[in-house]
Parts: structure tokens; sequence; C-alpha cells
């Protein structure tokens, strides 16, 4: 019974299968059901059409503002190392560290060679 009916539907949907005239059009192969209700499938389409490109535009914005996220913490990231050299730099040749032990000439021509 079921395969029957399942049958059935499937040859009612490839009949309603008619290909429209206007090739560019949004939903070429639309099931127009023995042309019921054309207004509401009309209208149906520009709702479509118009939320699509909502979609559309919302992820491309998405996106863009995702790439620029991750432009702006790369270039975040780079301006901390150059910070964090800077004060190693600073730290290393501060005067508050104590100076190097300078060691002896006399020492240095002792060592055995």
């Amino acid at each position: 019974m079921r395969s029957i009916t399942g049958i059935f539907f499937l040859t009612v949907y490839l009949i309603s299968l008619k290909p429209q005239g206007r090739s560019h059009s949004f939903w070429p192969n639309r099931p127009s059901f023995f042309h019921l209700g054309t207004r509401i499938s009309r209208r149906f389409q520009r709702l479509t059409r118009r939320t699509l490109r909502g979609f559309v535009c919302i992820t491309k914005t998405i996106n863009v503002n995702m790439q620029r996220r991750k432009e702006s913490n790369k270039r975040k990231k780079e301006r901390k190392k150059k910070k964090k050299k800077k004060t190693r730099t600073l730290t290393l040749f501060s005067r508050t560290a104590p100076p190097c032990p300078s060691i002896p000439t006399s020492l240095l021509f002792s060592i055995p060679q």
C-alpha cells in the first residue's frame, strides 16, 4: 500500500515539475502543482530570493569581519612581540643592574695556550 501511494505522489511530483519559460529565473524547476496558487508561489519566490540575498549579505559581512578580526589579532600579536623584545633589551642594559665583572688582563695572559 505504501509503495503504491509513494509511486502516485512521485508521478504527480514529476508531472508538476514543468520547466519555466524563463531560464534565468531564480527557481527554474519549481513545482507548479497544475498552476494552483501561482501568485502565492511568486510571492514565496520573491521572499526566498530576498531572504537568500539577506543571508548571503550576512554571511559575507560575517566573513569580512572574521577576516578583519584575524588580521587585527595578528597585528596585536606582532606588537606584543615587539614590545616584549624592547623591554628585554632595556632590562639587559638598565642602570640598576650591576656592572659585568671585568676579567683582569693578567688572568687572560696567564692562561696556558
